[in-house]
């Protein structure tokens, strides 16, 4: 297992990896208006996070005039991820969370990131499951859990939607292996 600041630090890499970054507000997928590593520009603390990132034109950035400079995006970056990782530890029952594997851990995390919490929270065959893996008391068990929990991401409309980023979190969750952040989670 990796220390705390070391797990930290690759989930912020994969999650950099997994979301890319733009400097110049964009739509997403959802035609959500978004910046840096993800930022949604709707939420009520997105203003508060580029002021804290040191953006003083924020009402250019959100209308797509003004771009951010590489720092503060990685500012609203740092900004945030502590965040979702509190998020994510929420979404499972008490103490589930920390007793996941690292890669595991970073599945969880990677879904609320990428889906919010509510979105990861419609999972709910998949929390479960993985909430059983944890409190089972054989590995056969809970490997066979963790198989139910990848098996309800990939029948998501969202396993469809994300590409190689959900085989990757499937891949991860089903073998609690870290695999090639830019594969197709073959490893």
């Amino acid at each position: 297992m990796m220390t705390p600041e070391q797990w930290t630090a690759e989930v912020r890499r994969r999650i950099a990896i997994n979301e890319g970054c733009r400097l110049r507000m964009y739509l997403d997928t959802m035609k959500i208006p978004t910046i840096a590593y993800g930022l949604n520009l709707t939420i009520g603390s997105a203003r508060t996070v580029l002021k804290n990132a040191g953006v003083t034109d924020i009402d250019g950035v959100i209308a797509g005039r003004t771009a951010l400079t590489q720092a503060q995006a990685d500012s609203t970056f740092d900004q945030m991820l502590p965040n979702y990782i509190n998020e994510a530890r929420g979404t499972l029952n008490p103490n589930v969370f920390d007793k996941l594997n690292d890669a595991r851990r970073f599945v969880v995390v990677d879904m609320v990131y990428n889906l919010g919490t509510a979105g990861f929270m419609g999972f709910p065959s998949a929390r479960r499951a993985i909430d059983n893996a944890v409190a089972a008391t054989d590995q056969t068990t809970a490997h066979a859990q963790y198989e139910e929990a990848a098996n309800q991401m990939v029948s998501s409309a969202w396993y469809g939607q994300v590409g190689n980023r959900a085989k990757r979190d499937v891949a991860m969750m089903r073998n609690g292996a870290w695999v090639d952040p830019n594969g197709d989670g073959s490893r």
